[in-house]
């Protein structure tokens, strides 16, 4: 049975790390000035590096870095996932371990910071509740377009490495609409700058191992047909049009 989870996990990640770099649409920074700063979240799924955008959301992105700085996001999971759409990391009161004082100081609510850029893959999206003023911690990775958010939610950055990884956190299976069968947590976040991110060797997508192994199976085999019908069939069709 221990062989077949192998085959199983083998299968998958050969389907989500080989063929992503040959069709992966980065978002276009050409004519965006990016941030100099470069934040690493380390998630037990990899790393994902991103970029922000100072220029189109400049309180967004110095609330963020500052946030990271001091350890806001280290521990915080990824609760939402849904497929095409967006994963989500928590706010700062969800969390398990209460912040310090401290920390709870570097939480303000931001005014919103809307532009005409859109919603796409990889871009980061800030969260809020109905008062378009009220963004704080909580954020989206995008996983595909998302018109009905443009010009309503902030957007503040993009994932510049570890594409890869965020595919293997959308094809994570989820209970009801939305939550992870799994935890998807940020193990520690870090600010570093494109040049040392350059000269790092970040950790590419894994699965983190389930203890139950009949959810383990169930997972794994899940996982493969998300990743199929979510990514792979559409590409065959596009080549075969």
């Amino acid at each position: 049975m221990n062989k077949y989870y192998s085959s199983i996990k083998f299968l998958f990640l050969t389907l989500v790390l080989i063929p992503w770099p040959l069709w992966a649409v980065a978002p276009n920074s050409q004519t965006l000035k990016i941030s100099e700063e470069r934040i690493i979240f380390h998630t037990n799924f990899g790393d994902l590096a991103v970029a922000l955008y100072p220029q189109v959301a400049p309180r967004h992105c110095a609330q963020i870095l500052d946030m990271t700085k001091f350890g806001i996001y280290t521990g915080a999971h990824i609760f939402r996932i849904e497929s095409g759409f967006v994963a989500q990391v928590e706010n700062y009161d969800n969390r398990e371990k209460a912040l310090t004082d401290d920390q709870l100081r570097r939480i303000h609510k931001l005014p919103a910071e809307f532009s005409s850029y859109k919603h796409r893959r990889g871009l980061l999206s800030m969260a809020r509740f109905d008062d378009i003023n009220s963004a704080e911690a909580s954020f989206s990775f995008m996983l595909g377009p998302a018109p009905h958010l443009d010009g309503q939610y902030t957007i503040f950055g993009e994932v510049v490495k570890g594409l890869d990884v965020l595919a293997a956190i959308e094809a994570t299976p989820v209970i009801g609409t939305s939550q992870p069968i799994i935890d998807v947590v940020i193990q520690t976040a870090e600010v570093v700058s494109a040049k040392e991110l350059d000269s790092m060797k970040l950790a590419g997508a894994k699965i983190p191992t389930i203890p139950d192994a009949p959810y383990q199976l169930f997972f794994e085999v899940f996982a493969c047909l998300a990743f199929s019908v979510t990514v792979l069939i559409p590409i065959l069709k596009g080549l075969k049009a």
